[in-house]
């Protein structure tokens, strides 16, 4: 069971049994058997195209961790602040080993994005909480994800180790990063990390706007600000 659900955690788009089955190498009756046990128990969600994610039970036995739960409570006043300022969905985040997971979103009302779900697991490559939470991980992590396979999501995600890492420097230098079109082609964000009471980067904030709706300044500032002001509350 466990390996059943690390894997479904680590697929933003969710597994159908069959693919559960060829990930784990767990036989397909078997998988459909655990599946639907979870789901029953609301650890699980089904889609209309039989695909399981992460469900509201799962989510809310994780939010009982020390780290993610704090992070949480301390960050959500702060987001529905930037929530209604900048009129976009807000998303809160923290590394996961080589992924970024989805804690906490917010988002206007009428305008409830599908993705990406609480409990969402993303390649650090592909979004801004991603990028400025990898920019600011161990050298020893940046180099083992820089070293694996990039996962290519749209024609505009970048893949090429070299570009990422000026990438990374720069998100260093100026204090935001932005995502733009990584994960699909509507879609651009901006990130900024937040620090723990020992100045490290614990997790990343996020605004995500459609394509071509982005003030990347005035956007990336509100981010900026807000994240340091959590990052404040925290310490």
């Amino acid at each position: 069971m466990a390996q059943i659900l690390r894997t479904l955690t680590q697929s933003s788009a969710g597994l159908t049994a069959t693919e559960m089955s060829r990930s784990t190498t767990i036989p397909v009756s078997t998988c459909h058997r655990i599946l639907r046990a979870l789901a029953k128990e609301n650890l699980l969600e089904i889609d209309a195209s039989y695909r399981y994610h992460p469900g509201l039970s799962l989510w809310e036995l994780g939010t009982t961790s020390p780290r993610s739960g704090q992070i949480q409570q301390v960050a959500l006043p702060f987001m529905r602040d930037l929530m209604h300022v900048s009129g976009f969905p807000v998303h809160l985040a923290v590394r996961d080993g080589l992924h970024a997971v989805f804690i906490e979103k917010m988002y206007p009302s009428g305008k409830a994005p599908e993705r990406p779900y609480v409990g969402s697991h993303y390649p650090l490559h592909l979004t801004s909480v991603g990028l400025a939470l990898l920019a600011h991980a161990p050298t020893a992590v940046q180099e083992e994800y820089l070293s694996s396979t990039l996962e290519r999501r749209t024609d505009l995600t970048v893949t090429d180790p070299q570009q990422i890492r000026r990438t990374l420097a720069e998100i260093r230098a100026r204090g935001f990063a932005i995502s733009d079109r990584q994960v699909n082609a509507t879609s651009t964000s901006a990130a900024a990390p937040i620090k723990g009471s020992d100045g490290r980067v614990i997790a990343a904030l996020s605004v995500n706007t459609p394509h071509g709706v982005l003030r990347e300044r005035s956007m990336a500032h509100g981010v900026q600000t807000t994240a340091l002001g959590i990052s404040r509350a925290i310490a």
